[in-house]
């Protein structure tokens, strides 16, 4: 008998729709196509169609085939205009057009204000400017510092001066490019405001987000009158509605070296146990499960309530408008395929924001969900355990493996670690992350009751046993795999190597494992490249750390580093400036000494090239070389004049470092354009790099 072959696009045909949707969004992203151009073949494609509709009068196999290529491309040109339209920047109503240095801004405050440590953060829209007629729109991030009297709430209009700066893009190789993530969530301008920055205009709120946020104040409050320590708070809040402000640093790092950051990063797994809680609670109540619009209602609304107040980060939305997809499928049309609810919910998601598709946590929870309705099943088949215990235990097992294999690449990509210990975590704080989960539902649900503080007792016990387990497993040796080097082609051949090996494995398919030698010898010869590439690398980098002198020498797969003491691992500006620039390098071992360089401050020797650094020593200038300087290094210390400084010295290039304050800044640079010397601030021309 002949083996039915199942077509993926008949079982999912959203899959369809996406494999062409996607590729538009990419080639709008990168290669910033005009409208005319994109409404234009659209339009083509269009008049194509519906050509080939009147003239086919009988389809054959070359006709379905050109139909289908013609709605590829209607749904490719799709997607291009999607980009298009969500870019605010490519409308003539954008605020930016219209900044000139007098200009007035009209904001309004659209969420709730954030506490930072010096300053309160406010997300803010921009409603109009004093020098255009007509309502602007964007949207604008503002720091107020803290010794404003009055500080704005959500719902105030401001008006402001035309402060605003530009988000800092890719500062150092390698690094994150936190400008160009800020522009793919809308933001392109960010400002600090004092006492006299602004004034208030009036109070605009609507009653269903002041009631979304009213709540959400409440749930804070209610958690931090029941945890007073501040680590079980932060996880609390975390856990409960994704609020992260009060969340420990060491203990985030900890959760993160462990693998199971994704407890306290509200994400599918949370949403998933309220659509299964509310499943089981309306089924109980027969005259609500019998009334399939009533319980579409009553389901649906209290899962996306609870996205509400989370704030709706991409993963959340995902889950949200995935469980929704599949819930109107059973309940109003047949059941459909799991694969089709998910590239229906990427769908949606897509053309709502174009920009998820660039969200590690999107990614990351499409392809963990992906992996486990894939990989979970014919892993567990593979052992049977006859005692009920150990199948539920390798059903956790299993569930873990097959989403870390379907991330893993990812993960590697954006995160360039692996925990090792990610099966024992999860079998431990998955479960128990769940009853912490409802049991936080339950004391806020019933804060009212009195003995409500035993239960707060008991859930804050279990808050703090799964902190101290994921603390101590972190401590242990081994615990993480790192720095891992990974770049987009490597990613994408280690993922087409994973899917070809589970293929060939699924479909017991030889040919499969061949591809998937193939693409594990394009990975390696990639590895071999970059290896090869970084063998003769010697470079110094002054890192843009704001406020520091940061600078690394580096040399094969070493670095040196050279100054302030502060910039350590656990760091912020080592976390996002100093590891990602030496794991783009490859230089990711500590030296004390290395060839060729010459350490004996204030005067540093690359190869027989001279740096000398200012930082303080006025003495250093009588006992420096009188030989040619290639680099003058300033830092804030240096306290000389600098026209006389550099007439004496005469070096190539004036090295402003970070340290330094913005009118000493301007000073030297005066000085530089006196004598006709290159100078370069690494505050206001970001990293400074040398070959050597």
């Amino acid at each position: 008998m002949k083996q039915m072959i199942v077509v993926p696009w008949r079982i999912a045909p959203f899959l369809r729709i996406l494999s062409a949707f996607i590729p538009g969004i990419l080639v709008q992203q990168y290669f910033h196509v005009s409208f005319t151009v994109i409404i234009s073949l659209l339009l083509l494609f269009v008049l194509a169609h519906v050509i080939l509709l009147i003239k086919a009068k009988q389809y054959t196999k070359e006709k379905l085939f050109l139909h289908g290529i013609i709605i590829f491309m209607m749904i490719f040109f799709v997607g291009m205009m999607v980009v298009y339209f969500s870019k605010e920047t490519n409308f003539k109503y954008w605020y930016g057009h219209h900044l000139t240095p007098t200009t007035i801004l009209r904001v309004h405050v659209t969420e709730p204000p954030v506490e930072k440590n010096k300053t309160i953060q406010y997300k803010v829209r921009v409603l109009s400017v004093s020098n255009f007629k007509k309502p602007v729109s964007g949207n604008i991030i503002l720091y107020i510092d803290k010794s404003v009297e009055h500080l704005p709430v959500l719902g105030n209009v401001l008006l402001m001066r035309n402060q605003l700066k530009p988000f800092e893009g890719q500062s150092t190789p390698g690094a994150f490019n936190y400008g160009a993530y800020m522009q793919m969530k809308g933001y392109y301008h960010t400002a600090w405001l004092r006492e006299n920055d602004f004034m208030f205009s009036k109070t605009n709120v609507s009653v269903a987000s002041e009631w979304l946020y009213n709540c959400r104040d409440w749930i804070l409050r209610v958690l931090s009158n029941h945890f007073k320590d501040s680590q079980i708070l932060g996880v609390a809040e975390a856990l409960l509605i994704g609020y992260k402000e009060h969340l420990d640093p060491e203990l985030k790092n900890a959760y993160t070296r462990t693998g199971v950051i994704h407890v306290i990063a509200i994400s599918g797994l949370h949403l998933g146990l309220i659509y299964v809680v509310l499943v089981f609670l309306f089924k109980k109540v027969r005259w609500i499960w019998s009334k399939v619009l009533l319980r579409a209602i009553l389901i649906l609304g209290g899962l996306w309530i609870f996205a509400l107040l989370t704030g709706a980060p991409a993963s959340v939305l995902r889950s949200a408008v995935m469980f929704s997809c599949m819930h109107i499928g059973e309940g109003f049309f047949r059941k459909s395929s799991v694969y089709n609810s998910m590239a229906a919910s990427a769908f949606i998601l897509l053309c709502y924001n174009p920009f998820f598709l660039w969200d590690p946590g999107f990614l990351l929870s499409y392809l963990a969900v992906l992996g486990i309705v894939a990989l979970q099943r014919p892993l567990y088949k593979l052992i049977y355990f006859p005692w009920a215990p150990l199948r539920m235990i390798w059903g956790m097992i299993t569930v873990s493996l097959a989403a870390q294999l379907a991330t893993l690449p990812v993960c590697i990509l954006y995160f360039n670690q692996f925990p090792n210990y990610f099966l024992i975590t999860n079998l431990l704080v998955v479960p128990l992350s769940t009853v912490i989960l409802f049991a936080e539902i339950i004391l806020v649900a019933f804060s009212w009751c009195p003995g409500i503080e035993y239960w707060a007792w008991l859930t804050q016990w279990l808050i703090q046993f799964m902190n101290e387990f994921i603390l101590e497993m972190s401590k242990l040796p081994f615990a993480l795999t790192a720095p891992i080097f990974a770049t987009v082609y490597s990613t994408w051949m280690l993922s087409a190597c994973i899917v070809a090996c589970c293929w060939g494995w699924l479909k017991r398919q030889k040919k499969a494992f061949f591809v998937a030698c193939v693409f594990a010898v394009l990975f390696s010869c990639g590895y071999v490249f970059h290896t090869i590439q970084r063998m003769h690398h010697r470079e110094v980098i002054v890192y843009n750390v704001p406020q520091r002198t940061s600078l690394d020498i580096l040399y094969n797969n070493q670095f040196l580093y050279v100054g302030s003491d502060d910039v350590m691992p656990g760091n912020t500006n080592y976390e996002y400036q100093l590891k990602p620039s030496r794991i783009h390098f490859r230089s990711t071992k500590s030296a004390h000494k290395i060839p060729g360089v010459i350490i004996q401050k204030p005067v540093f020797s690359f190869a027989g090239k001279k740096w000398v650094w200012l930082d303080g020593n006025e003495s250093q200038l009588i006992s420096a070389d009188s030989n040619k300087i290639s680099v003058l290094l300033v830092s804030k210390q240096a306290n000389v004049p600098p026209l006389e400084v550099l007439s004496a010295l005469h070096p190539d290039v004036v090295l402003l470092d970070a340290s330094n304050s913005m009118w000493k800044i301007e000073q030297w640079k005066k000085a530089c354009e006196q004598l006709l010397l290159r100078c370069h601030s690494v505050t206001q021309n970001g990293p400074f790099r040398y070959n050597w």
